[in-house]
C-alpha cells in the first residue's frame, strides 16, 4: 500500500537539565489509488503530541504525555459500499524507566478513547461508535 506524503515537526525545551517538555505536529497528505479492485480513500489529517519527562534520579526518568491520533478515513456516506471506520482517538501515557551508559527499561500504560462511525456496507446505515484502548508497555534497549 501506498504512504501519503507527510511530516513531522517537533520542539523540545530544557527549563532546568533534568527536565525536557516536547511538542511534535504532524501532517500527512491525502492520497487516492485502487487496491484489490477497492477504491482507497486517505484524508489529509493534522496530529498532535506534548509530552513532559523528569529525571527524578539521575538513572530513573518519568514521563507524561497527551496525544491525538485523528483518522484519515473519510467521513461516511449513506451509500451502501465498504468504507472504512472514521474513528478519532485521543490519548494519554505515562510511565518510568531507568537509564545507563550502555541499557534503557522502560515500561508504563497508555490509555485512549474514541469516538466515529462505522456502517453496514449492504444498507449504508451508520454507527455512532466510541472506543476504550488501554495498553501496558515494556521496552528495552542495549546499546553497542
Amino acid at each position: 500500500a501506498r504512504r501519503p506524503t507527510g511530516g513531522i515537526i517537533g520542539l523540545a525545551v530544557h527549563p532546568r537539565a533534568e527536565r525536557t517538555i516536547s511538542l511534535d505536529l504532524s501532517y500527512f497528505a491525502g492520497a487516492d489509488y485502487n487496491l484489490l479492485s477497492r477504491r482507497v480513500t486517505i484524508e489529509p489529517v493534522w496530529n498532535a503530541a506534548v509530552g513532559f519527562e523528569e529525571l527524578i534520579r539521575p538513572r530513573i526518568p518519568v514521563r507524561a504525555g497527551l496525544y491525538t491520533n485523528r483518522s484519515a478515513a473519510p467521513k461516511l456516506n449513506g451509500d451502501p459500499t465498504v468504507q472504512d471506520d472514521h474513528l478519532d482517538y485521543y490519548g494519554a501515557t505515562m510511565g518510568f524507566g531507568y537509564l545507563d551508559e550502555l541499557s534503557s527499561f522502560e515500561t508504563g500504560l497508555r490509555y485512549a478513547w474514541g469516538r466515529g462511525e462505522n456502517k453496514d456496507p449492504t444498507t449504508g446505515e451508520r454507527f455512532d461508535i466510541r472506543a476504550k484502548v488501554m495498553t501496558v508497555f515494556v521496552s528495552g534497549s542495549i546499546r553497542f
